[in-house]
């Protein structure tokens, strides 16, 4: 799935990987329905007792919006966001 959103694993976070510009299309634009089939992979990871995965996918996320709010306002809205920020909360 990092593959899929643009993603790779660096053995201590997660990254944008080399395909990112091209992958990030399937799913960075507002309201896409990619946005609650990651809040469902970040809730699973955190239910699975994969804290760090869901951590870790959380943190490049966040590094995507924060991006994104100052150079293309509004790719990932804030619901989007928060329903991201809930999913790896108990």
């Amino acid at each position: 799935m990092l593959a899929f959103y643009g993603f790779e694993w660096n053995r201590e976070r997660i990254v944008k990987s080399a395909a990112f510009p091209q992958r990030s299309r399937n799913w960075l634009s507002r309201e896409n329905h990619n946005h609650l089939r990651i809040t469902r992979i970040l809730r699973s990871l955190y239910v699975l007792g994969e804290m760090q995965a869901a951590r870790a996918l959380f943190d490049a996320l966040l590094a995507i919006y924060d991006e994104t709010a100052r150079s293309d306002r509004g790719r990932i809205s804030e619901r989007s966001f928060e329903f991201w920020k809930r999913a790896i909360e108990l």
